[in-house]
């Protein structure tokens, strides 16, 4: 604390008060029992307002002990009053005080600041507004105004207040930062990006600027103008290791920037899916960095276990378990990590540990219950989403997907303010209403669904790229190359050992619970949704030399080669299971694969699911995928889902036609209503014996992640079947991008 200095006039430590000048009053008072109550108490309210509460709580309370005998006095005593919690004393107060002909300005605030501790929002923007229009020169007021504005979901109009106290005072940094979010919460991204720019303009040099322009870019779908920004501040790495030799000091100068840049370009890729590309990014900038950075390592082992690269992500995570053994983040990739490889009892006993050490963290809890989703114990990981959402309301969107639906209409209101805040992020905003829309569909409220569906489906295709014209491309090309003719003079190779089975479909059209039967049978391993096959067809150029595009490549493709091939999937399978004689891949999408499967695997059988396609776009359309730039793009756009049905009819007619492989045809409507015959047929098509463990698949304990998580822990329902006339007239943009062929067969 400052040393005493001469005693300062009452008058002008209450004017420096009242101008914020905090730390003016704190240099100059006296601390000792013979000043003036008012002045020590004007000094208590200065250090607790700045931030001192240790020093300024304790001088608080004591000087709360005195009566105030004047108009100002009062004031301040009530404004001390609030600062220690007492808010309903310091809204009496004040209400008597403005009242008073004496009553100031700085009465009407403050009575607005105890107002909106209230959350009576209306209340507190009337007092701010009487505070202003007594004393308009106050930045200050018009930025809290602004806030409150802000929270009443009134945006133009708090605008308007940000813009007013930037005219007082331009340089307040509060304001101009709060200004910028709330223009992206409008939508008007062009303009800040263009306000953005200009500074950018006159000082090419702050990266700072350079990282929220490229927010705004983003945020306008601006994805490459985004991208140049970011590259535009960035020296190259040779010469920031030169630097790094003769001028070490310019060096550390310059490494924020350059780290925080890289980072953010990193992230820009990450959202698109391309983890490999965000990876490398991030591991050039790991080696800029004096000391290993723990942040830019955890995000690097998160990129490699989405890349399913798990020796290297386990590399690494065991350097930093090394170094920063104490992070919860480094605690929380390691579980994760065990996850991945299969060991979800290891990740639960690793977070519980967690847990025990920071109870009630909302993080590990709802690492937990995501953890329990995943092997069947749905009823203790919506415990730990419903005790996480006490302190994090996006807790509950994960608590609705556990299918244990908040009880109480406190918590859907909660739920309700994060869905509707512009001033979130938009994907979780996105979230919550997509577990709005589920929790109005279970009390069969199908009208308010549809709204939360259609909202949170916009909210998230804003984020996308998706072009359905590319898949329309794909599935064309790959028609083309595995012809009828290539098919026929394709030289035999010898098959696996073991039974391959591949489950495919539209997503959402059953293939996790067709899965879930045939991994309740004895000599039958489910492997979930692998990226095996995929992954060889992006690889097939480059094993096979040459600078043709896949699939057209594929006359290259040597009987040799092709049983590599197969080498290197069967392979991958063995990482799962080396024991059960069939073994299921479960990646719906598999289904524009299928020609390269038969030509590596000519003993594989494919089992593909049908439903009706109503059924499936509704579905598609309800769900809040996570591999969003993956090949999920066309769900969140009901035309989008349309046309990627076309696509699948048109490649599933070819490969009937084509494919020298055995197709079964499930249909999604049959197995709901008899369960036992069709997974009969099913087993007796795969040549396995009957086995009643499959009429208990929802008793299987394997783990699974897909979005039937849920349902798949039940017995058959049948209440999803013809489930799309309750949304009919949400539905018109899927209905007339269809193809009549699509439909043909449904009622």
């Amino acid at each position: 604390m400052a040393s005493p200095s001469v005693a300062v006039p009452l008058t002008q430590l209450r004017d420096w008060h009242r101008s914020n000048d905090y730390n003016r009053i704190i240099d100059t008072q006296h601390v000792d029992s013979t000043a003036q109550p008012e002045a020590q108490l004007l000094l208590a309210l200065s250090l607790a307002m700045s931030g001192d509460t240790e020093h300024g709580f304790p001088l608080l309370r004591e000087q709360l002990q005195h009566t105030p005998d004047n108009h100002d006095w009062r004031s301040d005593h009530a404004l001390g009053r609030m600062l220690l919690g007492d808010v309903e004393g310091a809204v009496k107060a004040l209400v008597a005080l403005i009242r008073n002909p004496q009553a100031s300005a700085v009465d009407f605030s403050r009575l607005a600041a105890a107002r909106l501790a209230q959350q009576q929002e209306d209340s507190a923007a009337e007092y701010y507004r009487e505070a202003i229009d007594r004393e308009p020169g106050r930045e200050h007021w018009h930025y809290n105004l602004a806030g409150v504005l802000v929270r009443l979901r009134r945006l133009e109009e708090a605008l308007d207040s940000y813009d007013s106290a930037l005219r007082i005072n331009p340089q307040f940094e509060q304001a101009i930062n709060a200004r910028r979010e709330l223009l992206l919460a409008l939508e008007r991204c062009q303009e800040l990006a263009e306000e953005l720019q200009a500074e950018l303009d006159a000082d090419p040099e702050n990266y700072r600027l350079r990282l929220k322009l490229a927010n705004a870019l983003t945020s306008d779908g601006r994805f490459t103008d985004a991208l140049s920004t970011l590259a535009g501040g960035l020296e190259t790495l040779e010469t920031l290791h030169q630097r790094r030799v003769s001028d070490a000091e310019a060096y550390r100068g310059s490494l924020p920037a350059q780290t925080a840049l890289r980072r953010a370009m990193a992230e820009l890729w990450s959202r698109r899916g391309r983890h490999g590309l965000s990876f490398d990014i991030l591991r050039r900038t790991d080696s800029l960095q004096d000391a290993p950075d723990v942040g830019i390592r955890c995000q690097m082992v998160h990129h490699l276990l989405e890349l399913n690269r798990l020796d290297e992500a386990d590399a690494l995570l065991q350097k930093l378990l090394e170094d920063f053994s104490d992070e919860t983040q480094v605690k929380l990739l390691e579980a994760q990590l065990m996850a991945e490889r299969g060991d979800h009892a290891a990740a639960e006993t690793g977070l519980r540990a967690m847990l025990e050490q920071y109870p009630g963290n909302p993080t590990l809890l709802c690492n937990l219950g995501q953890s329990l989703m995943w092997t069947g114990q749905l009823d203790e990981a919506a415990q730990c989403f419903e005790r996480a959402g006490q302190m994090n309301p996006l807790a509950l969107a994960q608590l609705v997907r556990t299918r244990r639906l908040p009880d109480n209409e406190s918590a859907l209101e909660r739920m309700r303010e994060v869905a509707e805040n512009p001033m979130l992020a938009r994907e979780a905003r996105a979230a919550m209403n997509f577990a709005l829309a589920e929790a109005s569909d279970a009390r069969s409220d199908f009208q308010s669904a549809a709204a939360y569906l259609q909202v949170a489906n916009q909210l998230t295709a804003r984020d996308l790229s998706y072009q359905p014209e590319q898949f329309e491309e794909w599935v064309a090309r790959n028609i083309d190359s595995y012809s009828h003719d290539w098919f026929n003079r394709l030289p035999a190779i010898r098959g696996a050992d073991r039974q391959t089975v591949f489950v495919v479909g539209m997503p959402r059209s059953g293939t996790t619970l067709a899965e879930q039967i045939l991994a309740a049978h004895p000599q039958v391993f489910g492997a979930g949704e692998l990226d095996l096959v995929p992954n060889l067809a992006r690889l097939m150029p480059r094993v096979l030399g040459t600078r043709q595009r896949y699939p057209e490549c594929i006359d290259r493709f040597t009987p040799s080669l092709r049983e590599e091939a197969a080498r290197y999937y069967l392979h991958g399978l063995e990482q799962y299971d080396r024991e059960r004689p069939a073994l299921v891949d479960k990646l719906p999408h598999n289904f524009v694969h299928l020609g390269l499967i038969a030509s590596i695997l000519p003993n594989a059988k494919i089992i593909h699911l049908r439903r009706d396609p109503r059924d499936v776009a509704l579905s598609n359309y309800q769900q809040n995928f996570k591999a969003r730039h993956g090949g999920m793009g066309f769900a969140f756009d009901l035309e989008h889902i349309g046309r990627q049905l076309n696509q699948h009819q048109r490649i599933m007619d070819h490969w009937r036609a084509t494919l020298p492989l055995p197709i079964f045809d499930l249909h999604y409507e049959a197995l709901v209503a008899d369960q036992a015959e069709v997974s009969a047929r099913m087993l007796e098509f795969l040549s396995l014996e009957w086995d009643d463990s499959v009429l208990k698949f929802e008793q299987n304990e394997r783990a699974v992640r897909t979005a039937s998580v849920s349902q798949v822990r039940e017995p058959i329902y049948q209440s999803s079947s013809g489930k799309w006339r309750r949304y009919e007239a949400m539905l018109a943009p899927l209905m007339e991008a269809l193809d009549p062929a699509v439909l043909c067969g449904w009622d």
